[in-house]
């Protein structure tokens, strides 16, 4: 049995080099664990998010001396710094008393997953136990899935009838690197794998591999938490043996508004909302004055605009390609109301990239040759969990200037909250430059983000990322 590192060959080119995203990757310690008392201040100081911008695993004992730094996942590089392919979350640890119980139900640890790079490659892999990708504890045990505190690998092998996985824990819990070397499948937890099958579409098709991002997600079948994952041409489920995969979206059907000069195909448009990893689903969490998060029986799914995957945002030129106008990037659909103006139904997220000399104004159409505009309440005060002040807002890092997202309700009153923008174009162009031409493109997947007040988003904006402040 041989366990063989994913190759770094050419890139398909639908994956666009810039991220929708919801979030990176954070610090974190060996050996702590979120607690039900822990005060808020505490956990802004050690946990200013979680994923974060600029992976910086900070490992330390019991003691709190400092065992080093990890600032790379080498299963997952170039793509260890891009949020889009990785997740992180705090656990639901008691999921049973969910529906009955009165009182608020505490989270468990905080966990994250970083998805290898290339698990577009899996189908040529049949037989032969694969790395797929690294999961980080930050102090928790899990036993469902086999997770110990410190780093585990997720190791997966394919066979003509099924898949199989195992989650090995490292011998050394400060080791990131899952290759053969460093992972003993002996030591590790056989968990089953459920390959979904491809939904067929209307006109008969399927969708084939081109069609599933290469991402990782954490996922929730009511009982226990367990992994979503590209696997080939296909999504494939992996948790505890007996677990029920949860539905893939039923609600309303979304709909997406047209962005100057980009373009969709209709196969796009439909896996926006009909395939795990480009949408994202999470029971959403509630963190009280305390600092103490508790599960809610709110239920939220994000869903990236698909224009978004337009190749020609794969280049700086495309900063000013949607300047000036109120772009549709992601819908949020919600059970019940919410924070950050998210309410009941559908929300619709636009964005607003200003123009120079034009403070707060954003044009009212989605063309640039729009008559109207329309200013942005400067003096609206921020939205929770939001805290920037719109005036205040972050310039964006390409042109110095700033970005807004309006949070429309159906049938409700828009708010607006200022944007961060991240960008990601240089660090893969000089992975391009230094592994003979390889280029990474970024699928344009949305999922949620975890903060310490709440959960936000992560949206796609030219080469680089945004979220709210």
């Amino acid at each position: 049995m041989t366990i063989r590192e994913l190759t770094r060959q050419s890139v398909p080119r639908r994956w666009a080099a810039v991220a929708l995203v919801f979030g990176t990757l954070a610090l974190g310690q060996v050996g702590w664990r979120w607690k039900e008392g822990d005060r808020r201040a505490e956990m802004q100081q050690t946990r200013p998010e979680c994923p974060r911008h600029g992976l910086i695993v900070k490992l330390m004992n019991e003691k709190g001396e400092s065992l080093g730094v990890v600032n790379s996942i080498p299963l997952s590089d170039p793509i260890t710094d891009v949020p889009e392919f990785h997740d992180c979350q705090r656990f639901i640890p008691t999921p049973s008393t969910l529906g009955g119980s009165r009182s608020p139900i505490p989270y468990d640890s905080l966990y994250a997953i970083f998805a290898a790079f290339r698990l577009d490659t899996l189908g040529a892999f049949a037989g032969e136990f694969v790395p797929v990708a690294t999961v980080y504890s930050y102090g928790g045990r899990y036993d469902p899935l086999g997770i110990r505190p410190g780093f585990n690998c997720l190791v997966l092998s394919r066979t003509p009838a099924n898949w199989k996985a195992t989650m090995v824990p490292q011998a050394d819990s400060s080791d990131p690197r899952c290759n053969a070397v460093h992972i003993n499948l002996a030591s590790g937890t056989p968990l089953e794998v459920k390959q979904l099958p491809p939904p067929v579409l209307d006109s008969g098709l399927v969708f084939d591999s081109t069609n599933y991002p290469p991402v990782a997600r954490w996922d929730w079948d009511g009982t226990h938490q367990y992994i979503g994952i590209a696997c080939g041409r296909s999504w494939c489920e992996i948790g505890p043996p007996g677990f029920t995969p949860s539905p893939i979206y039923q609600g309303p059907a979304i709909k997406f508004d047209p962005v100057p000069q980009l373009s969709a195909s209709s196969t796009q448009r439909r896996q926006a909302t009909r395939i795990k990893g480009w949408y994202d689903d999470q029971q959403l969490d509630s963190a009280g004055a305390s600092g103490r998060h508790f599960v809610t029986r709110i239920h939220g799914w994000v869903f990236p605009n698909p224009a978004f995957e337009d190749g020609l945002l794969d280049s700086p030129a495309s900063v000013k390609t949607l300047r000036g106008v109120w772009v549709h990037v992601a819908t949020a659909y919600l059970d019940a109301d919410y924070k950050g103006n998210l309410k009941r139904g559908i929300n619709k997220i636009s964005m607003c990239h200003e123009l120079a000399g034009a403070r707060g104004q954003c044009r009212m159409t989605a063309t640039l040759f729009g008559t109207g505009s329309s200013a942005i309440p400067l003096n609206q005060t921020p939205v929770p969990p939001f805290t920037r002040p719109l005036p205040r807002c972050d310039p964006d890092p390409t042109d110095h200037l700033r970005r807004w997202f309006k949070i429309e309700p159906e049938g409700g009153q828009a708010r607006y909250v200022c944007v961060t923008r991240k960008d990601h174009y240089a660090a893969l162009e000089q992975y391009r430059q230094q592994h003979n031409n390889v280029r990474v493109w970024i699928p344009a997947a949305a999922r949620w983000r975890w903060l310490i007040d709440d959960p936000a988003v992560w949206l796609k904006c030219e080469t680089g990322c945004c979220t709210g402040q």
